[in-house]
């Protein structure tokens, strides 16, 4: 048996547990010298037959020990997450595209508001900083320790502030944009 196929099979043994390789690892590189000899098989022949063997009982051996058992199911459980996720982020702007072509279908396009300017925006940035200041008086009146709860409504409260500030600063750019396209 040639030395390539010793290493060869000294990378299918690490498919067993460690201590299984460290008690039999020897053993069974020998067992497969001996059954070459005598069987006469050819290397790669006597190779296929242990890598068959190997990959039909070293996970039942790994699945033995309960800390391989809760990684396996830990990383098991994490790819399954993982694809869920990203299967879902793939999917999600297919869906979007479905439903605007499902909502586009047969319908003249027409614009989604009239481009009259409005005032409009003033009311969104005053709702928006009122947001804000609340998300920042929340921590201050407390005295800054704030359970789950408060913290989660002053983040929201944050977060609403910042997207009505946002949307009145479109607004506002969308009225000026109107006002000196159309000079009346």
């Amino acid at each position: 048996m040639s030395a390539t196929a010793i290493r060869l099979y000294r990378l299918l043994l690490l498919l067993y547990p460690a201590e299984f390789r460290r008690r039999y690892g020897d053993a069974m590189i020998q067992l497969l010298i001996d059954r070459q000899l005598h069987e006469h098989q050819t290397t790669s022949l006597a190779l296929l037959h242990e890598t068959v063997d190997a990959v039909r009982t070293a996970p039942r051996m790994r699945w033995e020990s309960p800390m391989n058992r809760t990684a396996i199911i830990v990383v098991a459980a994490t790819l399954a997450i993982a694809a869920a996720i990203a299967a879902k982020l793939m999917l999600l702007p297919l869906a979007l595209l479905a439903l605007a072509a499902w909502l586009m279908w047969g319908r003249p396009a027409r614009p989604i508001a009239s481009a009259a300017s409005s005032r409009h925006w003033m009311r969104w940035m005053l709702a928006g900083a009122l947001a804000i200041v609340v998300a920042v008086a929340i921590p201050a009146i407390d005295g800054g320790e704030l359970n789950g709860f408060w913290w989660t409504i002053a983040a929201a409260a944050l977060l609403g502030g910042i997207a009505m500030a946002v949307t009145a600063l479109v607004l506002a750019a969308n009225g000026r944009a109107h006002r000196l396209a159309s000079p009346t």
